[in-house]
């Protein structure tokens, strides 16, 4: 990362101890770039900071952290520069820098601070920091919320993150369920066949020998990728045979995209599908990603048993009475 960084000059005292810490940890663990699981490293051991508080609050302890980078990533082959050489960055690391300054902007902040970084880094998606959050079983709602409410200088933090959506009151019943509390498949007879739209997305993280057997296509059971893609759109399809009080649909368009992340061992899936009909597709694509997640850990298990399938969310939605919604 260039020194000339315009957010370079913004670094409040921490945050600066945190980028010098963040290279001790690159150097620890033997990588030649400073990764976003170094500066999560980094932000634990600035004791006094924000960050350091909030995390150490939620049970993510240094010593928990390492075990979990070491599960991840474990230790590479090359020596990163010693302390006070120009420091090299993976690009996501920028990003989160970059993501950060934006942040402290925004809220007013003549300063960038651990806490902008934090946030940044929950605020990124498919990072190796957030993985290993994960791992640790942090509830990433629970960590913004009480970041958030450290930085408001609230004493006692809510126990949820914001909710940004608002609910409808005239949609916050169960709809599934009849006046005495039964299970049934909602009448949509009435409703207007309108054209309906849904994406979802989720991840699959994994051993980076794993995601190199993939992307080299040597799983013993073939093709993953192409495996995976159809078995989503298969399951797409067949949504209402594997959910019980979901419609049959005649879908028009259904896919699915998986995008490797080196930096990450990641595999990060995405379901489109639509419809032209009188309900919503918000579950095909949910089943479309949940199952294409399923067939990369089938196919891979073999070798790699401590995979994990990850944040599977819809991430939009349109169409219906309900209108648009962009979760991300």
């Amino acid at each position: 990362m260039a020194h000339q960084a315009p957010f370079m000059q913004r670094l409040a005292e921490q945050a600066k101890q945190v980028m010098l810490l963040a290279q001790e940890e690159a150097n620890t663990y033997r990588q030649p770039l400073v990764g976003t699981e170094h500066v999560l490293l980094a932000l634990i051991r600035a004791p006094e900071s924000v960050a350091a508080q909030v995390l150490i609050g939620c049970g993510v302890t240094l010593a928990r952290a390492r075990e979990a980078v070491e599960l991840l990533a474990g230790y590479g082959s090359r020596r990163h520069p010693e302390a006070g050489s120009a420091m090299k960055w993976t690009k996501r690391t920028q990003e989160i820098f970059e993501v950060a300054d934006r942040l402290s902007r925004s809220a007013g902040q003549t300063t960038l601070d651990t806490e902008h970084l934090l946030l940044a880094l929950l605020e990124i998606q498919g990072s190796a920091a957030l993985g290993v959050l994960q791992t640790l079983g942090v509830e990433r709602g629970m960590l913004y919320a009480m970041l958030r409410s450290a930085m408001s200088g609230q004493v006692d933090p809510p126990a949820v993150a914001p909710i940004t959506q608002p609910l409808n009151p005239n949609q916050a019943r169960l709809t599934h369920l009849d006046e005495q509390g039964q299970a049934r498949m909602v009448d949509v007879g009435s409703k207007a066949e309108t054209m309906r739209e849904a994406i979802a997305r989720g991840s699959v993280v994994m051993h980076p020998e794993t995601l190199r057997l993939i992307l080299d296509g040597a799983i013993p059971k073939g093709d993953v990728l192409a495996t995976a893609r159809i078995a989503g759109i298969m399951a797409a399809k067949k949504t209402s045979d594997l959910i019980p009080l979901c419609h049959p649909l005649m879908l028009s368009y259904a896919n699915v995209t998986i995008t490797p992340a080196v930096a990450e061992h990641t595999l990060h899936i995405e379901a489109t599908v639509r419809v032209s009909g009188k309900t919503g597709v918000e579950m095909e694509a949910l089943t479309a990603v949940s199952v294409t997640a399923l067939t990369i850990y089938d196919m891979c298990k073999a070798v790699d048993r401590t995979m994990r399938m990850t944040d599977i969310r819809l991430a939009e939605k349109r169409g219906g009475k309900s209108g648009e919604l962009v979760l991300e």
